[in-house]
């Protein structure tokens, strides 16, 4: 870390602002996602925030043609990362309010 900001500084004449430097091992986080170097997992903030949304719809049955759109995002966001364990979750929390059959339709489609 303090070789990369030394060449950067006596280098370029640059200063960091806001930086860390970290293993890459850790995972680098970029749009939403958490990126190692064998998988990408969604970022903690990022799921918490489309498991609250989607537990919404499902607690008060909302489900008309807005869900159905939020459902599809979170079904992009879930598309293109290591998520079985948080897709169950929500099954599990679907199941329990009587919305297993919609969250099948909209979040497990293939």
């Amino acid at each position: 870390a303090v070789k990369i900001s030394r060449f950067v500084k006596d280098n370029l004449d640059m200063t960091f602002s806001k930086c860390s430097v970290r293993r890459t091992k850790d995972g680098i986080s970029f749009i939403g996602y958490r990126h190692f170097p064998k998988f990408i997992m969604m970022r903690k903030q990022t799921a918490n925030k489309l498991k609250r949304r989607i537990c919404n719809i499902i607690k008060h049955h909302d489900f008309n043609s807005k869900a159905v759109g939020q459902m599809a995002a979170a079904f992009g966001w879930t598309k293109w990362c290591c998520c079985f364990n948080y897709k169950c979750s929500i099954m599990k929390y679907a199941k329990k309010h009587k919305a297993g059959w919609f969250i099948k339709r909209t979040f497990f489609r293939k």
